[in-house]
């Protein structure tokens, strides 16, 4: 009944994929009002920690399952929005001097690493 509305296992598993990474968006969306981009940044953290502790399925599945699809319109980008939502907080943070880099790329990708790596346990 369920290949009613997709036509594959890998089309569900990316419908998934999708929504999980909204939901995450959408909780980290809530730090946009906050100004100082250090408290910004932890808040955004703490809220991606809380989010994979109440969501371990869709976290599951945004860090471990990569459904094989290779259409054009199948994108995985969506993982991307996570990582630069954190890099442009980081930047204004290192633009304001609350953060000191030399390369605010490989912190930036640090960061993501860590936080995945938290959001896995």
């Amino acid at each position: 009944m369920i290949y009613f509305y997709f036509q594959s296992k890998e089309e569900i598993l990316y419908t998934l994929y999708l929504e999980g990474f909204k939901k995450r968006m959408d909780r980290l969306s809530d730090t946009n009002k906050i100004h100082n981009p250090l408290k910004r940044l932890e808040e955004a953290i703490r809220l991606s920690i809380d989010f994979s502790i109440e969501h371990p399925e869709y976290v599951y599945l945004m860090l471990s399952i990569r459904p094989d699809n290779k259409s054009s319109d199948f994108k995985w980008d969506k993982s991307l929005r996570v990582k630069d939502f954190f890099g442009t907080i980081t930047k204004e943070a290192s633009d304001q001097g609350y953060i000191e880099a030399k390369d605010l790329e490989m912190l930036n990708l640090t960061s993501w690493a860590y936080n995945h790596g938290i959001s896995s346990l």
